[in-house]
Order: C-alpha cells, then structure tokens, then sequence
C-alpha cells in the first residue's frame, strides 16, 4: 500500500495484513528471515503495518512524472525483496 502521510509530507510504503493473526505470522517471518533489512511497525492497537519504508522524504510536487517514476521503481523493488523473503 502506498501512504501519503501528511504530518511528514512524506510517502510510505506499508505492507500490511488483513487481521492480527495475518500481521503476526508475517511479523514473525520478517523477524526470522529479513536480517534487520526493514524495520517492523509495532505491535500496538489499531496498528495495521507490517513494516513501513520511507519512499521519499521531500516528493518535489512540481516534477510530478519524476516522482511517479521514483514511487514506481521503490514499490517494485520492495515488492521483489518481500517476494524473496516469503517465495
């Protein structure tokens, strides 16, 4: 999933879990299997990430296909990392 997250000016991507028992078991995976590469999201009450990446901290709003393009290519290699780690 992709956030804009307006506090930071920032985008995020999550990935996130369907209920609690989902997050945990993937949770749990990441712990095992992902070295300290993403940092899990907490674990706290109405917490729905697994892990949350910064995208990009300063998104230049007036180069908006460059930004598109930086977006794309950060979501397709995270895609490609989780896709190792659960294969």
């Amino acid at each position: 999933m992709i956030m804009y997250i307006h506090e930071k000016t920032s985008f995020e991507i999550w990935l996130v879990g369907r209920n609690q028992d989902i997050q945990n078991e993937y949770r749990q995976l990441f712990k095992e299997n992902d070295a300290n590469k993403n940092t899990l999201s907490p674990t706290a009450d109405g917490v729905r990430s697994i892990i949350e990446i910064s995208l990009d901290e300063h998104p230049d709003f007036h180069q908006p296909k460059g930004l598109t393009k930086q977006i794309d290519e950060r979501v397709t290699r995270f895609i490609k990392d989780i896709e190792k780690l659960v294969g």
